[in-house]
């Protein structure tokens, strides 16, 4: 007589390494997207990228503009169809000093500045590009 609880485990084992794969193949795609998105924002020189290193989240990217407050950029995109938010998540209801920004960068110019752009595997280059594009014409006025 075949032992059946053998194969209930190795099932459970396959099922779990798939979900694991799944999710690693998940965050590979998402920063490479996040490396895109952040070559191509580190070419406007209006905006600084608000990271130290390597120790930075793919699936949220924080940027500061230089003369432009983070409200008016996020009302700005949001006419054009790419919602971003305004600080923090916790800060973002309040329109305080975005505190996580100032302790990484020291100003307080580009924690009133900043935006959070976040990603996911559904986000497509092209959305990215699109993205850089508005941020352009913002910039160039």
């Amino acid at each position: 007589m075949l032992n059946w609880s053998i194969y209930k485990l190795n099932w459970a084992y396959f099922l779990n390494l798939y979900i694991y794969l799944i999710l690693y193949l998940l965050k590979y795609v998402i920063t490479q997207l996040n490396n895109y998105i952040i070559d191509r924002i580190s070419k406007l020189p209006f905006i600084d990228i608000n990271k130290k290193g390597d120790y930075y989240s793919p699936y949220v990217l924080s940027i500061s503009f230089k003369k432009t407050k983070g409200e008016t950029v996020m009302h700005y995109l949001e006419e054009n169809n790419i919602i971003v938010g305004v600080g923090s998540a916790c800060n973002e209801k309040t329109k305080t000093l975005e505190r996580s920004v100032y302790a990484l960068t020291n100003s307080i110019e580009r924690s009133y500045n900043m935006i959070r752009i976040s990603l996911s595997h559904h986000n497509t280059y092209q959305e990215i590009d699109y993205l850089i594009e508005k941020l352009q014409e913002l910039g160039n006025r």
